[in-house]
Formats: C-alpha cells, structure tokens, sequence
C-alpha cells in the first residue's frame, strides 16, 4: 500500500507521475535523478504493487514509441467532507483527485455537534461500504469557521454556533486512519492549487463569497496560516467606522455585514425588495439591485486592494453566487482595485472567477489527504 512507502526515490516519481498525469519512462529518467535501469525497476515494482499502470501508447518521432505511466484510480480512494453553512456534502476521491461520487444533505442553523458528527459517520460509513474492495488512505475535512489544521479542531463555526469541536479525534478514534482537517477556504484553495498543478503561477488569493466571507492566501504555493492557524478572515475588516450593522464577531461594521448573502439580503428588505434566496436576487436586473452589487463589489474591491499592496498576488480567484452570477460585481471589484493598491503591486494582476462552487472544497478536502500521501517522510 502506498502508505508504507517511505523511499524517497519511489516518491519522488509517483509525485512526478502525479504532476504530469501520464509519463513515459524515459521521460522520468530526464527529470528524476536516476539511472534508466533504476527507473524500469522501481516503476516495475509499483505496477505490481496496483499503484501504477500502464495507460497507452505515447507518441514518437521516430523508433519505439514509449508507453506511458500514470496513478491506478483502482489503487485506492480518499474520503473527502464538506461542512458548510446550511448543508454538509461528501464525496470519493481517487489517487489522481478524481471526485467519483458526491452526497449532499442540508442542515439546519440549530443544528448539534453531536447531530452533525453522526450525519458526517452515516456518510462516511456509506462511502466504505461501496469501495470495501480497495483500500482507504484517509479522510478529508473542510469545515466552515475556524479551523485549527494541526490538531483537526474546529475553533468557532458561527453558521452553527458551536466551538472547540474536535472531529479529527473522534473520527480517528472510530475509523484508524489518517484525518486531515482545514477551514473550507483553504481547503478550496488547495483545491485550486491542485487544479492548477500544470501551472507556474502559485501566488493567489481566493475568497469564499457566501453566508460568511473568507480568504486562503498562497504564497510561493504555500498556505498563509498564522500563529493560530486563523489567517484570511477578510470577513471582520471593518470597512465603515459609522455603522450600525452588528457582525456575529460582535464588532460593528464589518465587510461580512455588507457582502455576505445574508447582508445582500437584509439591504434588499431594506429597500422593501424581498427575494426567497440568493439566487433570485442575484438574477434581478433592477436597478436597486444594482446599487446593491455595485456597492458590495466597491467594499470588497478596497479591502483586496490593500491586500495587494500586501501579498503582492498573481491572482485573485472569487467563488460563490455573486461573483458567479453577476459579472459587473466583478468590474466593481476590478475597478476599486485599481484605485486602491499601487500599480507595481497590481500589474499582471487578474482576477477570475471559480465556477465548481463547494466542489473545491471537496476537491481540496481529496487533496490534503493525497499530498501527505505524496510527501517525502
């Protein structure tokens, strides 16, 4: 099993295989510091081992043409979990990061720890009972709120009020495999990072735009984490001194209280404007609506702008409704970047939007497991 891999050699090309997908032998001899012969003997070893096959024939300009390795899907999966405001969702994961099969069920505000701790089991248990035959490498965790990674703790979740929930502990305790727990932002942006694999750029920031507003910054493709493992909450910047908007961190006038879906919401009623979701409000194109973007793109837009002259980012990815629905929300975020962050902070800046929604925190979830898997011990 790949888990009691430990010989950095043998790492090193299932990590290159991983990279390039498909790979000739020949091909990682050139880029892994080793001798043909050692190439065929370890790759050989893998294939018997189910980690690797052989995929097809590759194409040549002349002799031979080389047959191609890549991951076996078969060698294994990855459970991956998604605790989000207002729903809980799972899927598996092969060895390539393939999400092979997603569940989604929709939780209540009031909901228990206890109560979700079951619903994340019964989910877990059924994706077991349908891959039985192969082994499981782990389990991923995105959870919404404040996450310590190192310990797999869940330090505040405000969607469902609780705090200091220690689901690493109790579902290693239940399961005896490897748990790896993150907050869903950075989880997404690992989801990102893997998806972007083929590319240099690894600088980014990506924002969660939803029920809460958060950040994941990548730094020359590492996670910006802190001391508290709390990095990115965007969220509580208070960008109005004078406000009377109350945020759930209990300060007044922070950018959740003027972006987050909830606060979209609240500013349609107060406008006597009232839609039954996101959804429907986001697709009216009057011109209070508007108003309403505009000004949320133009909060938002400031407060990356001064991370900009921060960060210094290739990228800004945007992931949630507003930025899916509404385009000119993004020109709005655009334009206040422009005026707030330097422009040698901002060249070549661009900003985009990730359309697979909570499937990249699912992704990322995969992903967490699968890179230690891949580490050099």
């Amino acid at each position: 099993m790949l888990e009691k891999i430990s010989n950095l050699n043998h790492l090193a090309i299932l990590e290159l295989i991983r990279k390039e997908k498909e790979i000739s032998r020949a091909d990682i001899a050139k880029k892994v510091n080793l001798t043909p012969a050692s190439i065929t003997k370890i790759t050989k070893k893998l294939i018997a081992q189910n980690i690797l096959k052989e995929s097809k024939i590759g194409t040549t300009s002349g002799g031979r043409p080389p047959i191609l390795l890549t991951l076996n899907s078969k060698a294994g999966y990855v459970i991956g979990i998604n605790l989000a405001p207002g729903y809980l969702e799972g899927t598996v994961g092969t060895l390539k990061g393939e999400l092979k099969e997603i569940k989604k069920i929709d939780l209540t505000k009031d909901v228990q720890k206890e109560e979700v701790l079951l619903s994340i089991t019964v989910m877990i248990d059924h994706f077991m009972k349908g891959y039985k035959d192969i082994p499981l490498y782990g389990i991923g965790l995105a959870f919404h709120g404040l996450v310590d990674s190192r310990d797999g703790v869940s330090i505040y979740a405000p969607y469902y009020g609780w705090n200091d929930f220690n689901i690493k502990k109790l579902l290693q305790m239940k399961y005896h495999t490897n748990i790896k727990v993150d907050n869903d932002v950075n989880a997404m942006a690992i989801g990102q990072k893997s998806y972007l694999r083929m590319k240099e750029h690894q600088n980014f920031i990506l924002v969660n735009l939803s029920e809460g507003i958060g950040a994941s910054i990548v730094n020359d493709n590492m996670i910006l984490r802190g001391s508290g493992s709390v990095a990115g909450e965007i969220g509580h910047i208070v960008v109005s001194e004078k406000s009377s908007r109350r945020c759930k961190c209990g300060k007044l006038g922070c950018l959740e209280t003027y972006i987050s879906h909830g606060a979209l919401l609240d500013k349609a009623k107060e406008k006597n404007l009232n839609f039954k979701n996101i959804d429907e409000m986001l697709s009216n194109g009057g011109i209070e609506v508007q108003k309403i973007v505009d000004s949320s793109g133009k909060y938002l837009g400031k407060v990356l702008g001064d991370l900009v002259n921060i960060i210094n980012p290739e990228y800004i990815y945007l992931i949630g409704e507003l930025a899916e629905k509404r385009e000119d929300f993004i020109k709005k975020v655009e334009d206040e970047i422009k005026k707030s962050a330097l422009e040698y902070s901002r060249n070549n800046l661009k900003v985009e939007k990730i359309t697979l929604g909570s499937k990249m925190a699912l992704l990322g979830a995969v992903t967490m497991v699968i890179d230690e898997l891949f580490t050099k011990k």
